[in-house]
């Protein structure tokens, strides 16, 4: 939170919002996060087969690279929209500048 003059409260810090809007906000939040937890749980359950293949691939390996990674996509999520697998670069200095994210 931030007081009147700008500077940050922290915690125990004066508020500048109001109650009524802080429960807005904390309402929304929850709201939001929920609705992530939601879509993450839902995603999970729907590919177990994959995660369970990508643990396994850890568990064996402990890397998995990207190609390894959008084979197993491939091969078991069938409307996967993922890269070709032999379309990518073979390491990190093959990728130039997009292998740094801006």
């Amino acid at each position: 939170w931030e007081t009147p003059d700008g500077q940050t409260g922290g915690l125990m810090g004066e508020r500048t919002a109001s109650a009524k809007t802080s429960a807005l906000l904390d309402a929304e939040v929850q709201k939001i996060v929920k609705a992530a937890y939601l879509t993450c749980k839902e995603t999970l359950q729907k590919h177990r087969k994959v995660l369970d293949i990508l643990a396994e691939m850890l568990i064996d390996n402990e890397t998995v690279d990207a190609k390894e990674l959008y084979q197993m996509i491939k091969d078991n999520v069938p409307d996967a929209d993922v890269p070709d697998p032999e379309s990518l670069p073979t390491s990190l200095e093959n990728m130039g500048s997009a292998a740094v994210p801006a």
